[in-house]
C-alpha cells in the first residue's frame, strides 16, 4: 500500500511542478507581450517623425526649392527612440531566451537554461563567452568590440550618428 501511495505522492509532485512551470511560462508570455506592446507604440511615434520629415522635404522638392536650413530633423529624438526601441527588444529576447530550454552538450538531453549541470548524465555545462564590448560616443550602448558601425543608431564606431 506504501509503494501505490508514493507512486501518488510523486505523480502529484509532478503535477504540482508542471502547474509551476506553466504559471512561470503565462507570466512570460504576459511580460513580453507588454513589451512588444511598447515596442508598437514607439515604432509608431518613429514613424510620425519620418512622416512630419517627409512632409516637410516633399513640399520644398515639390516647388522645386532646395532644402532650407530651417528643416529640422529630429536627430536626437530619433536617436532616444532607436535606444528605447534596442533596449527593449533586448529585454524581450532574454526574456524569450530565458523561458528556452538547451540541450546537454555531453548527452543532448533537455535542461534548463540557468542549469550548470545535466540532469540525465551530470556532466557540466559550459557557459557562453561573451564577445568583449565598448561604447557607442553617439548614443552610450554597449555594442560589441569589433563592430564598425553601432548596431543600435548605426554611428560608425568613433564617431557621432545624425
Amino acid at each position: 500500500m506504501s509503494n501505490w501511495q508514493q507512486k501518488v505522492g510523486e505523480l502529484g509532485s509532478k503535477v504540482s511542478e508542471a502547474v509551476e512551470q506553466q504559471k512561470q511560462r503565462i507570466a512570460q508570455s504576459q511580460e513580453a507581450s507588454a513589451l512588444q506592446k511598447q515596442l508598437q507604440a514607439l515604432f509608431n511615434q518613429k514613424a510620425g517623425f519620418y512622416l512630419e520629415l517627409g512632409r516637410q522635404v516633399h513640399s520644398h522638392a515639390r516647388r522645386g526649392e532646395r532644402l532650407p536650413e530651417g528643416i529640422t530633423v529630429p536627430a536626437g529624438e530619433l536617436r532616444e527612440l532607436d535606444v528605447h526601441i534596442f533596449t527593449l527588444q533586448k529585454k524581450l529576447e532574454a526574456l524569450q531566451e530565458s523561458s528556452m530550454d538547451r540541450l546537454c552538450t555531453s548527452c543532448q538531453e533537455p535542461i534548463g537554461a540557468d542549469d550548470k549541470f545535466c540532469g540525465g548524465c551530470g556532466a557540466r555545462q559550459s557557459e557562453p563567452n561573451p564577445e568583449p564590448e565598448t561604447v557607442c560616443a553617439a548614443c552610450s550602448q554597449d555594442i560589441p568590440a569589433s563592430a564598425a558601425f553601432c548596431h543600435v543608431c548605426g554611428a560608425k564606431v568613433g564617431q557621432h550618428a545624425l
